[in-house]
């Protein structure tokens, strides 16, 4: 079912073992996308504080949005992730943030032990561009309803990779786009993923603004200029 390789996902999480952690106050503000605000003003509608919770982040590395949400509602954070260096850099983040390493799962997501050791044992799940890397998509998301409390919150979000950011990527990293799964990426393709599925749906739609910052340019020093230059400006923009 996976479209992006394993050694895909090394190479990424290898260079994010060298990230910091969230930033805080001014710098926090400016650094984050205007898309997290909306984020969090649409989850604000639906979830509360409540230390005794737990979350899991699938595919969680480097782990700073998974330390972002916890520390938002107070949650208890868990990471489950398939790479050695995707489990050194979420690590790396709990350190930081006195998270206890072994909230790290080092395992596939759907490996059976993993599904039934943590059935039905988180009271949130989310995922932040997992889901799109598949293509069986419907049989990812079972694996993260199968690690759901009954009473708990499914939180899906994947990218839209159509329109400018389409026509960007197929100059900046073609080879990108071909790791990604196009034809759930419009709002109707992608609530009928949750069609027969017992959950009631709270929100599904798009939200967000502009944001480069889930862009790449592969090669050459053009790409990278133009790249860096649209995201320089574009929290001032949005």
């Amino acid at each position: 079912m996976n479209i992006a390789s394993s050694s895909h996902w090394e190479s990424i999480n290898t260079e994010r073992k060298f990230e910091k952690g969230p930033s805080r106050g001014l710098k926090a503000w400016w650094s984050m996308p205007a898309s997290r605000d909306i984020f969090y003003r649409i989850a604000d509608r639906f979830l509360t504080i409540d230390p005794t919770k737990r979350v899991l982040e699938v595919g969680c590395a480097p782990a700073r949005r998974l330390i972002e949400f916890s520390s938002r509602y107070r949650y208890i954070p868990y990471g489950v992730e398939y790479t050695k260096a995707g489990v050194e850099a979420t690590r790396l983040q709990f350190k930081r943030h006195s998270v206890p390493l072994k909230n790290c799962f080092f395992s596939d997501v759907f490996a059976p032990k993993f599904q039934q050791g943590q059935k039905n044992q988180f009271d949130v799940v989310v995922s932040y561009g997992f889901i799109e890397h598949f293509t069986d998509v419907k049989k990812v998301i079972d694996a993260h309803l199968n690690l759901l409390k009954p009473s708990g919150h499914l939180v899906i979000m994947i990218p839209n990779l159509n329109g400018i950011y389409n026509h960007l990527l197929k100059w900046l990293a073609p080879d990108l786009l071909a790791i990604h799964n196009l034809t759930i990426m419009t709002a109707a393709s992608f609530r009928r993923l949750f069609d027969d599925r017992k959950i009631e749906p709270l929100f599904s739609g798009y939200y967000g603004v502009l944001n480069f910052g889930m862009l790449q340019a592969r090669r050459g020093a053009l790409k990278k200029l133009v790249l860096r230059m649209l995201q320089l400006t574009q929290n001032l923009a949005n």
